[in-house]
């Protein structure tokens, strides 16, 4: 899980209380039980105790998108990449929450940055890039061809487009 993953990396290189490493395995624990509620009152905690722990932020924005709060992922992924620019999980992560609570031309760099096609297809339908949406939709729907919701963006793309 990239979460638990991001925790470890974060503790490898900075002296973290344990106060925030219990709150940080709780809320990995709860996340990985389904109890999103409880994970984000747990990482929340941990960016309290650790503020610049750039894992931190990426595990709560990460528990905010399970939750389908991309509203609410958006500020601490954000930070998270302040803290740490390279966190190529937390980049997508933020390109999918921009996405998702209607910032379609924010997101595209982020999509751009980690290839996410499907994600950045949609995103340059949705910013009027049609001719750019089709290629990169083309090129998405090769990959997964079967995907109805790509044919669909794709047949949208095209028709605005013509």
């Amino acid at each position: 899980m990239i979460c638990a993953a991001l925790i470890a990396a974060g503790v490898a290189w900075q002296v973290v209380s344990p106060e925030a490493i219990e709150h940080a395995q709780a809320g990995v624990q709860a996340q990985k039980q389904g109890r999103l509620n409880e994970a984000i009152v747990e990482f929340k905690k941990v960016t309290e105790l650790a503020p610049d722990l750039p894992a931190a932020f990426v595990n709560l924005g990460a528990a905010y998108m399970q939750n389908r709060q991309y509203d609410e992922a958006i500020a601490p992924l954000k930070r998270g990449l302040q803290l740490k620019p390279d966190l190529v999980g937390a980049q997508q992560m933020l390109g999918f929450a921009l996405l998702s609570d209607g910032y379609a031309a924010e997101a595209v760099p982020y999509l751009e940055e980690t290839h996410s096609t499907e994600a950045l297809g949609i995103a340059q339908l949705k910013i009027g890039k049609l001719p750019e949406a089709v290629a990169t939709l083309t090129a998405a729907l090769k990959a997964h061809p079967a995907d109805p919701d790509l044919l669909y963006y794709l047949g949208r793309a095209s028709g605005l487009l013509s």
